[in-house]
């Protein structure tokens, strides 16, 4: 009997694991505007990006194709808030979050 209620909990824990992965990775990717086909290019929704920011990221995320405008945008927004002065605990800093290292490359 108890056997069969810790393989009931583990079944339910991988279910609910397996949900929450997937709606992490569906809100992540539907947040980052990625193009649904090659050559298309999003825009930034309106009110995601503070003002300063929006020429920069919009200009940046066209460069190459692996990224979008919006996908830059979500990275940056994770990664500090867009908050250029965002210094960590692993001394990874600015609003990307690089290490000293990849700064100095």
């Amino acid at each position: 009997m108890v056997l069969r209620k810790a393989g009931t909990a583990a079944a339910a824990t991988g279910v609910v694991l397996a949900g929450f992965v997937g709606l992490v990775t569906f809100g992540t990717y539907a947040a980052s505007g990625t193009p649904q086909h090659q050559g298309a290019r999003a825009a930034l929704s309106a009110g995601t990006v503070p003002a300063a920011y929006q020429g920069l990221i919009q200009e940046w995320g066209s460069l190459c194709p692996e990224i979008s405008p919006p996908m830059l945008a979500a990275q940056l927004y994770q990664e500090s808030g867009f908050d250029p002065s965002a210094r960590s605990p692993a001394k990874a800093y600015g609003m990307a979050q690089f290490l000293e290292s990849t700064w100095a490359t």
